[in-house]
C-alpha cells in the first residue's frame, strides 16, 4: 500500500509552504497524521523527554505531547515499499530556491547507505541528495542526519 507519492510539484509546495499537500508538517496532532497515513506499522511511545515515533518504513513522524514536531522520509530506507518518488535533481531544487530568493542556512555532507549524501538545509527543512537526485526529506530542528 502506497502512503505517500512524491513529485517535483509536491517538493516545490513543500518548499514554498514547509507542508506537503496531504496535510503533513508539523504542528498537527497525532489524531491528524491518524486520518492522512493510518495507524502506524511501527510506533515507539513516548518516553519522558524523548519524541514518540511513528514509523511508516521511509516515513518517520516525531511527536512531542501528541504534536508532530519533526518528520522524516528517506527513500534508501523504504524496506515497505509504500513510498514512491519521482527523480527529482538537486540542480532542479537549488533552481528553484534560487528563483523563490529562499537562503540555504547550511550545506553538509551525510553518511548514509554507505555513500555520502550531500544535504542542504534552510527554514528548518533538510533535503539529501545521493548521487544528484533527492532521497531525503525532513522538517524539524530535532530530526537531521548529521
Amino acid at each position: 500500500m502506497i502512503i505517500m507519492e512524491i513529485t517535483t510539484d509536491d517538493i516545490k509546495y513543500f518548499i514554498r509552504n514547509g507542508a506537503f499537500k496531504n496535510g503533513l508538517t508539523t504542528g498537527i496532532s497525532k489524531e491528524e497524521v491518524i486520518k492522512i497515513f493510518g495507524n502506524p506499522p511501527n510506533f515507539q511511545p513516548q518516553k519522558k523527554k524523548n519524541h514518540a515515533i511513528m514509523g511508516w518504513g521511509a516515513l518517520n513522524i516525531y511527536l512531542y505531547s501528541s504534536i508532530v514536531t519533526d518528520f522524516s522520509i528517506n527513500d534508501t530506507f523504504n524496506y515497505l515499499d509504500n513510498l514512491n518518488m519521482e527523480t527529482i535533481e538537486k540542480e532542479t531544487v537549488i533552481r528553484y530556491l534560487k528563483d523563490y530568493s529562499i537562503r540555504i542556512d547550511s550545506t553538509y555532507n551525510s553518511f548514509v547507505d554507505k555513500d555520502d549524501t550531500d544535504c542542504i538545509s534552510f527554514n528548518d527543512i533538510t533535503l539529501g541528495f545521493l548521487k544528484n537526485k533527492l532521497i531525503y526529506i525532513s522538517k524539524g530542528k530535532w530530526e537531521q542526519i548529521k
